[in-house]
């Protein structure tokens, strides 16, 4: 598969040996090679009268691991198991080496009026935007409210990730999460 199809998860983590080229980006980092159409993308939205900001992207493995960490601990004090907790947590936070933020490119998305990432995006005009405009610049919803069972993770409606235009056309017309998207190529071949 090509670069921008990489597939990371708990079933596919990354090799300790990846590296990526990163550049700086509004607050945070991103693969060199989205930054252009990341940049693309959040001008077409502002000529629309939407405001976009990343708030997140690239993530060593020490800081996904201390997300992740954070995320469990707060279920054990909630009361739950070790066990309990690290499932919990793994349906929102992904441990070290199994998270998208370490290839660079995927990317959390704020607009005006949200500061916290949760699904009241969803609720704003950005949203709508996204969901009509992302996959023309090769972003696509990568955990979509309807296809947690293909990915593992819960919806998600602020985290796009980097597919590529003529992927991201495809995956959103059949209305397929990058997973599925995957599997039918494999299956095709």
């Amino acid at each position: 598969t090509s670069w921008e199809l990489i597939l990371v998860n708990d079933k596919n983590p990354l090799s300790r040996a990846f590296t990526v080229d990163l550049i700086e980006f509004e607050d945070t980092r991103v693969d060199y090679r989205i930054s252009e159409p990341l940049q693309k993308m959040i001008d077409a939205a502002k000529a629309d009268g939407i405001n976009l900001s990343a708030c997140s992207a690239f993530r060593s493995v020490t800081e996904q691991d201390e997300l992740y960490n954070t995320k469990c601990l707060s279920y054990v004090n909630a009361g739950y198991s070790d066990k309990a907790s690290e499932i919990l947590a793994s349906q929102y936070v992904q441990a070290g080496g199994t998270s998208e933020h370490h290839t660079g490119l995927a990317v959390d998305l704020i607009t005006d009026g949200t500061t916290a990432l949760d699904e009241g995006f969803a609720d704003t005009p950005a949203y709508s935007w996204l969901k009509e405009n992302a996959a023309k610049y090769g972003f696509i919803e990568r955990y979509p409210e309807d296809k947690s069972q293909a990915t593992g993770i819960q919806w998600e409606p602020w985290h796009y990730r980097y597919v590529g235009e003529s992927n991201a056309e495809k995956i959103v017309l059949q209305n397929i999460c990058l997973e599925e998207y995957l599997q039918s190529a494999v299956s095709q071949s």
